[in-house]
């Protein structure tokens, strides 16, 4: 059974997914005016989103990453269910 640590305003991290309750706390205090997300890292002002990373003002997205937080790591950019249009084209820009 996953157990969630959850902050006031509806984020939640699971302590199996990163690990730790230590990790999974860090990452929780870590998010800056979200509401609602889940397993999010470094996110600012996004709303309903999982699993993202230095997202901003997003809402709803999944598996979202942003490039510049990431280069020089072997991570995929996925924006494909990003729904805020002005940040990924922002991201890709960075990309091309």
């Amino acid at each position: 059974m996953t157990e969630w640590l959850v902050d006031d305003n509806g984020n939640r991290t699971s302590v199996t997914y990163f690990g730790s309750r230590e990790r999974a706390r860090y990452v929780l205090d870590n998010l800056l005016d979200c509401r609602d997300c889940t397993n999010c890292v470094n996110c600012y002002g996004c709303i309903g989103c999982s699993h993202c990373i230095e997202c901003e003002d997003c809402t709803d997205c999944e598996y979202c990453y942003d490039v510049r937080a990431l280069s020089g790591k072997a991570y995929t950019v996925d924006l494909s269910r990003c729904a805020n249009q002005q940040f990924a084209d922002r991201v890709m820009a960075v990309v091309s």
